[in-house]
């Protein structure tokens, strides 16, 4: 079936996830259990935001902590969507649920004690050719837009999500200068689209370092996927507080899989040593999941009317 708005609404859109024009795509990374209040009663609010903003909706399975959310059209339509979303995201994207060390000792515009709870915290997915653009020479495009939209933070992760070349871009404010911000970073990624190999990030590769390679017959029709990068090291959503240090899973004596191959470089003469406001990241396996997976991830079919 087709809809008046030119999509089908039915399958994965995985013709339309790897056109010749990502920037009308934007991937939110939500918790597994946002997908049902995002998609609605009997898929009642995404078929309404479908229809009313001419925008692809699609969350495609997974069995990890995380999904992607996939929008894809016109940057307004796009961030119209989001705002249509708002009492939903503070409901389950909430800074309350973020790691409580960024928010420590900020305060609101009036000088108050910020509420986690009145604060979204939404994390995007980044083709890392594109981080430069966002960040800005010498950190000026992310100090413009922390000013420019009142955000409390913008920290962009210096690891690749598992078996991808996708960074992630957390946005943590009001709800109305978070989805201002996002609708300014569109417009800087429209004008970078991003260059070199595309892997998107699957979410069911949450646990990938975890798992025994794939075998050679898994891989689709664009090839295998890039090496395997380090353990991706920002936090993932319902993930328990920090607890003490444990070194990294590449430490001595190696893991499973050997030491990891070298990530894709990112872009150069962008970023700062370690990304936003020239801060340390975390140890890589700071976070403790405590998830694991048996057996090979399924077909991921998403969501369907």
């Amino acid at each position: 079936m087709k809809r008046g708005n030119g999509y089908h609404d039915d399958g994965p859109p995985r013709k339309l996830l790897r056109n010749d024009d990502p920037s009308k795509l934007l991937r939110v990374l939500i918790p597994t259990r946002a997908a049902g209040p995002i998609i609605g009663k009997g898929g009642d609010t995404i078929k309404d935001l479908r229809s009313q903003y001419s925008v692809r909706l699609h969350i495609p399975d997974s069995r990890g902590p995380e999904r992607v959310f996939n929008l894809e059209g016109e940057r307004v339509n796009i961030c119209g969507c989001l705002r249509e979303l708002q009492h939903v995201f503070l409901d389950v994207l909430s800074a309350k649920n973020a790691d409580p060390r960024l928010l420590e000792g900020r305060k609101d515009d009036d000088g108050n004690d910020l509420d986690p709870s009145r604060l979204l915290d939404l994390r995007i997915l980044v083709h890392h050719s594109q981080v430069g653009s966002v960040i800005g020479k010498s950190g000026d495009k992310v100090k413009e837009l922390r000013e420019r939209h009142r955000m409390q933070i913008i920290k962009i992760y210096q690891e690749f999500a598992p078996l991808s070349t996708d960074r992630v871009l957390q946005l943590i404010g009001e709800p109305e200068n978070v989805f201002t911000c996002v609708e300014d970073i569109m417009e800087t990624l429209e004008e970078t689209p991003p260059k070199g190999p595309r892997s998107d990030y699957d979410a069911n590769n949450y646990n990938v370092d975890k798992l025994p390679p794939p075998p050679p017959s898994s891989y689709d029709r664009y090839g295998p996927p890039p090496p395997m990068p380090p353990h991706h090291g920002y936090p993932p959503y319902d993930a328990p507080p920090p607890g003490p240090y444990s070194p990294p899973p590449y430490g001595r004596g190696g893991s499973r899989h050997g030491p990891p191959p070298a990530p894709v470089p990112p872009p150069s003469g962008h970023l700062p040593p370690y990304g936003y406001d020239d801060a340390p990241p975390p140890a890589p396996n700071y976070y403790d999941r405590g998830y694991s997976r048996r057996g090979p991830p399924p077909h991921s079919s998403g969501y369907r009317r």
